[in-house]
């Protein structure tokens, strides 16, 4: 039980890293538009504190590892269920696995859903 926590926790780690760098890859592009005070401050680094944007790369991080989490609970059920070797007990537990692994999908997406809707409202 403990190895499969601790490899549990090892690929949600990974998964955490992995989306870290792709986010800290992303830049903002200049508009045209903008006047030349505002270019040459982006250009040495300034980049102004937005409430909206922030909470909403916190929202679409904690949905991130919480997709992860999804992945890795229906990795750990198919385990389950192919090693089951005959045994209703091991094959019904990996079924409620992947099933309650997929009703918290569906809870995730709607939050994701709910959240960029209101972000959009907000924004407009």
């Amino acid at each position: 039980m403990l190895k499969k926590i601790s490899i549990l926790v090892c690929l949600l780690i990974i998964g955490f890293a992995g989306y870290f760098n792709i986010a800290l890859a992303q830049d903002t592009p200049i508009s045209p538009f903008q006047n030349s005070l505002q270019k040459t401050s982006l250009e040495m680094g300034y980049k102004p504190s937005n409430l909206l944007g922030n909470i909403s790369t916190i929202i679409s991080l904690i949905l991130s590892l919480v997709g992860v989490i999804f992945l890795v609970l229906m990795i750990y059920g198919g385990i389950n269920w192919m090693t089951a070797g005959g045994n209703e007990a091991q094959v019904k537990k990996a079924k409620s696995t992947i099933g309650q692994a997929v009703i918290g999908l569906v809870i995730v997406l709607s939050a994701y859903a709910i959240t960029y809707f209101i972000m959009q409202s907000l924004a407009a």
